[in-house]
């Protein structure tokens, strides 16, 4: 590939030394030339693992395609590995000729002994300036530098002000390149406008019109969601059917569970649909793929998917050049940086998708001053972003990682060596100054406040205890007040504190800061959390030296480092507290936990325990203190009051929940206290999956599509506990109204893979098994709870009573009886049709089969094979339709094919507005649920009054229970008849025949 941005790179031999900061535009080819680099270092067969890191999980996903298509196209024979921390991630040095890492995974991976480290290409390193993710990249990088330095170091970034000062930095030679250097044109503008939606409207037609695809940015989750509802209208209009179904089919593939494809059958047809970091996994790469493959036209989005996510949109417009920021819980609009704005419009015009880009920011009228309106306009002319600066400084937090990090680096090390790491950040290099130990951190802290002059003896400590981020309590002045020391924040009730020194500390914070941090008598954990919350309010103004010894001895006095002769070295607990995105305080009150807890605690204690220490906020803990027992329990989460507005953020604290769980049972191992730690095993297990501890080692394969609901159908009804009783199951006999043969058969194919592969661990020698288990679990994206203890893989306990493993066979078997129905009964009957009745026909003919040539021998075995030329193989059709059969005297019954999904209440009030009289025939063979099919008879009612019905439901498995519900749902009268098929044997269908042909006369 030659383009204008390689030639410079090439020519200044950066693709030789491997060594470069590149900063220019998006889709200039900064991460072709990054690939490149890698892809000629495992080409000459230069020494160590060559590493691309990435931000995001899908990033390094879509990076691991790019990498294995070019490497093919080449013919270069090297092994690529993924490590995100999705799932076992299997990195041996030895074996690994080019790793892609998220920036934190690879944080763990750094202090691996064997890892020799080759080239090392960072992309996206402008979000060193962001605050969540910043300090630790630049920790990252610093790391690098101090004690692991790679053969090589080529940073990619987008357009930033002080590139140059990064590049120093690195101490890489600068690569600069420009709007000219794009592959693809883009056309950059920022148009002023008295009212965007009209605007938005106006641009989105263009590129409709065009075939052409569109990305929005908005300010918010809420303002995508409203987008997109808005919109759908006008997306209508350019919608085949052909892209409707295959979007529905889409939605249905990627889902997991039925109450997923649900939502993502409501989100994905209107051709438009929102895409934030509040939707699940799920329904992210849903939208993706729908986007990619060109059936959705348009995403409004959030910024999340500025991020560098490839999606070929021709058009990129950011309606919202504001994002809402809350302080103190009230909203604030914030506007963009002039770096994250080029980064959104950057978007448009990828390479090889799309043939031109338009970006285009829209400002409504009054809405900035005529000065920023210009300054936007020449920042957006000239590609011109924000300066990257350190937000090392802005959290004490990530200080104490930072030097836990580096102390579990190098194994041991004294404050020398930890203040020359600090002298390899980019926030030493902004403000160089001497790192001096010998200042006393109360001289240091206490100038810092004012108000403690203030301070009279009349000011007492009535109350103070440890909360999950500090120190709250009761002091006494005038009155009583109510302090917090909070990691969050320092806060009083007092009047001064509301009304006077909202930025600043009163005098009764002064107090007690001076009080809990210095005075003898005070409780030693209570001590430590007030430095730990006044270190951070405290963070800007004290100085390094300060910082890195009052971090150094909180490290210490929480059993993350030790004290040896030559210095420090991490504690095991440390080392898991390394590995973590956990803050450090949270990992002190896990072993405080645990440590303090006799007896043996079960699975709803351990989830109590992860959720009252996890959550500060005590309104949201008591929400998922609430929330998390019939979570657990596997109960319906449309039935859950979920303790998030997005389904996306629960499962993320569901993760970081699941995460404090694992840290407790290393805790209790590492105390002796095995039993607790194998009750914390579990319990990660059922509050990351939602499910009770028996469906762990089913759900823990992460089977796509065996989500919860339908592993614990499996388990109830199909009696299957294993991976090793699916593998030996038949996929016929495992079907049911949310399991389709269509997806039995898939899950038993994978499984019995797994099953095969399974035995190559078994037979491992004992120096190689702990490698072949890692990379059993990467093949497979396995989680590692699916392993051990009773029905775990490597379980050898006694077999299965199944029948022997058999290659499953695509779903097309129709057992004994449906072929006796087919060949015997369906070419004998066919009364339906010769009746002489003359009155129209008021029934309801409702099948649910186990597969749909089922449901078409029982529709033909009723009809009698004379449905003219609306067949009943029509019935197989995965969309709606509705038909008409003409029988004697005029007879009419209208048709309607529904799998599940469809939108039912657009064809349902279409098929009434058609007819009087009618039979109408539904498909659920693709149900989701049970409650599907009595939604669907309530809406039959609604529509149509009370028409007699005639059900078959399933293969009798579920029918004795349901058919009261359906009574009850249908509010069916002594005289209304319900008629139920139990099963499809013959008999029982030639008695459906004959009750059917007595209903009609």
């Amino acid at each position: 590939m030659s383009f204008p941005l390689f030639d410079k790179a090439s020519q200044a031999g950066v693709l030789d030394t491997g060594n470069a900061l590149i900063v220019a535009p998006t889709a200039t080819g900064k991460s072709y030339i990054g690939r490149r680099i890698l892809r000629s270092a495992v080409e000459r067969r230069e020494r160590g693992v060559q590493v691309y890191l990435v931000p995001y999980r899908a990033l390094a996903t879509e990076m691991d395609h790019s990498f294995k298509k070019e490497l093919e196209k080449s013919g270069i024979e090297a092994t690529v590995r993924v490590a995100t921390g999705d799932y076992s991630d299997p990195v041996y040095p030895q074996e690994t000729d080019i790793l892609i890492s998220t920036y934190e995974r690879f944080g763990a991976l750094l202090r691996l002994p064997d890892l020799k480290l080759g080239r090392v290409v960072i992309d996206e390193v402008h979000l060193i300036a962001d605050p969540t993710r910043g300090p630790h990249l630049e920790g990252l990088i610093a790391r690098l530098k101090f004690g692991k330095p790679p053969e090589s170091l080529c940073a990619l970034s987008a357009v930033v002000s002080n590139s140059q000062e990064l590049a120093d930095w690195l101490n890489v030679p600068l690569i600069v390149g420009d709007a000219s250097d794009r592959a693809v044109k883009v056309e950059l503008g920022c148009d002023v406008t008295a009212s965007i939606d009209d605007k938005l409207q106006i641009v989105l037609r263009e590129v409709l019109t065009q075939g052409e695809q569109a990305i929005v940015f908005c300010r918010s989750k809420a303002a995508t969601q409203k987008l997109t509802r808005d919109l759908r209208p006008v997306f209508a209009e350019y919608l085949s059917e052909h892209g409707v179904a295959a979007l529905k089919q889409i939605a249905r593939e990627m889902a997991e569970d039925p109450e997923e494809a649900e939502d993502l059958l409501e989100l994905l047809p209107g051709g438009i649909a929102f895409h934030h970091a509040g939707l699940s996994r799920d329904s992210r790469r849903a939208v993706e793929t729908a986007f990619r493959e060109g059936h959705l036209k348009a995403i409004a989005c959030t910024p999340t998917l500025a991020a560098g996510v490839n999606l070929p949109a021709g058009l990129v417009a950011v309606r919202d050049v504001f994002r809402t920021e809350f302080i103190r819980g009230y909203p604030k609009r914030v506007l963009l940086s002039t770096g994250e704005l080029l980064n959104m419009l950057g978007r448009a015009g990828r390479p090889g998708q799309v043939e031109k880009g338009r970006g285009l920011a829209l400002i409504e009228e009054d809405a900035l001053s005529p000065e920023e309106i210009e300054d936007l306009q020449s920042a957006i002319q000239a590609g011109k972003g924000n300066p990257v600066t350190s937000r090392l400084p802005d959290s004490f937090d990530a200080l104490m990682r930072l030097l836990l990090a580096v102390i579990a680096d190098r194994g041991e090390v004294t404050l020398a060596d930890l203040r020359r790491a600090l002298r390899e950040t980019l926030w030493y290099h902004e403000n160089p100054s001497e790192i001096e130990f010998d200042r006393p951190f109360q001289e240091d802290i206490m100038e810092d406040i004012p108000a403690f002059a203030r301070v009279d003896s009349n000011i007492t400590l009535e109350e103070a205890h440890a909360v999950a981020d500090g120190v709250d309590g009761v002091i006494h002045s005038s009155k009583r007040y109510n302090f917090s020391l909070r990691f969050s924040g320092l806060d009083c009730t007092c009047p001064a504190r509301s009304k006077w020194r909202r930025r600043d500390v009163c005098k009764h914070l002064a107090f007690v800061i001076d009080y809990l941090l210095f005075e003898s008598g005070v409780a030693p954990e209570l001590r430590n959390r007030a430095i730990y919350a006044a270190a951070h309010y405290f963070r800007k103004t004290l100085d390094l030296g300060t910082k890195i010894q009052e971090a150094v001895k909180l490290l210490h006095v929480w059993n993350l480092i030790e004290s040896i002769p030559a210095g420090y070295r991490v504690t095991p607990v440390g080392g898991l507290a390394a590995n973590s995105s956990l803050d450090l305080l949270l990992m002190r009150t896990a072993q405080d936990r645990i440590r303090e807890f006799h007896g043996a605690p079960d699975i709803k204690d351990i989830a109590e325990w992860v959720i009252s220490d996890y959550f500060a906020d005590e309104n949201k803990r008591n929400k998922w203190l609430k929330a998390i027992v019939p979570w657990i329990q596997g109960g319906n989460i449309k039935k859950i009051s979920l303790p998030e507005k997005y389904r996306g953020n629960f499962e993320r604290e569901l993760e970081n929940l699941g995460q404090l769980a694992v840290l407790y049972g290393e805790i209790a191992r590492s105390l002796g206290k095995q039993k607790i730690a194998e009750i914390c095993r579990k319990a990660r297990g059922c509050i990351q999956y939602g499910v009770s501890p028996e469906l762990i080692p089913l759900i823990s394969l992460r089977i796509p599509g065996l989500g919860r609901a339908r592993c614990r159908f499996l388990y109830r009804e199909r009696n299957i506990r294993s991976l090793e009783e699916l593998a030996h199951a038949r996929p016929e006999e495992l079907t049911g109204p949310t399991c389709p043969h269509r997806l039995t058969w898939q899950w038993v194919q994978r499984a019995q893979t797994m099953w095969k592969s399974r035995h190559k661990v078994l037979r491992a020698p004992m120096e190689k098994r702990d490698k072949e288990i890692d990379d059993f679990l990467a093949r497979f994206r396995m989680d590692q709870l699916s392993l051990f203890g009773k029905h775990g893989v490597l379980d050898q306990g006694t077999p299965p009573t199944r029948a022997p493993s058999v290659e499953p066979q695509p779903p097309k078997q129709v057992d004994a009886a449906h072929k006796q129905i087919r060949e015997e009964i369906a070419p004998e009957s066919g009364r339906i049709a010769e009746s002489e009745s003359d009155r129209p026909i008021r029934a309801l003919l409702l099948i649910i089969a186990p597969n749909r040539e089922a449901c078409g021998n029982i529709f033909k075995a009723v009809f009698g094979g004379r449905a003219g030329p609306f067949s009943y193989s029509k019935l197989q059709m995965s969309c709606i339709y509705c038909g008409r059969l003409k029988f004697k005297n005029d007879m009419t019954i209208n048709l309607l094919g529904l799998p599940a999904g469809q939108n039912l209440a657009c064809a349902l009030k279409a098929l009434a507005t058609k007819t009087n009289g009618f039979s109408l025939v539904v498909d659920l063979n693709e149900s989701s649920s049970w409650g599907y099919a009595k939604y669907l008879l309530k809406e039959l009612r609604n529509l149509f009054g009370t028409p007699y019905f005639l059900t078959a439901l399933g293969n009798g498995q579920q029918t004795d229970h349901l058919i009261p519900e359906l009574k009850r749902a249908l509010s069916l009268q002594d005289s209304e008849r319900l008629f139920v098929l139990n099963d499809f044997q013959p008999a029982s269908v030639k008695n459906m025949i004959n009750q059917f042909c007595s209903l009609i006369g």
